[in-house]
């Protein structure tokens, strides 16, 4: 899976990605996977583009929303480096040393 791509519109989350499929080789493409999620985590509706997304029965519609929910359970979703104040570059107090 790639990064995960989100934009909010209207109380709902956007989750997108691209997933490998199932059995790499040579000629096979990566399936776009989107999810629409409200803001109390049901699931709106979902699409890949692979042959089962077309029913909104593909797996990889799942695995987006389980790599979201354990990114975020485990604490590496939220805040990114850029989102905080720099830090570098202030005053150092000196070592005892």
């Amino acid at each position: 899976m790639a990064e995960i791509y989100s934009c909010t519109s209207n109380c709902v989350f956007f989750l997108k990605s691209t997933i490998s499929p199932r059995q790499p080789g040579i000629g096979r493409n990566y399936y776009d996977t989107w999810v629409a999620v409200s803001t109390d985590s049901t699931v709106f509706t979902g699409y890949c583009t692979c042959p089962a997304g077309k029913g909104r029965t593909c797996s990889r519609i799942s695995a987006v929303i389980c790599a979201v929910t354990l990114a975020w359970t485990h604490g590496v979703a939220g805040k990114t480096c850029t989102d905080e104040q720099v830090a570098w570059g202030k005053e150092v107090q000196s070592s005892p040393y």
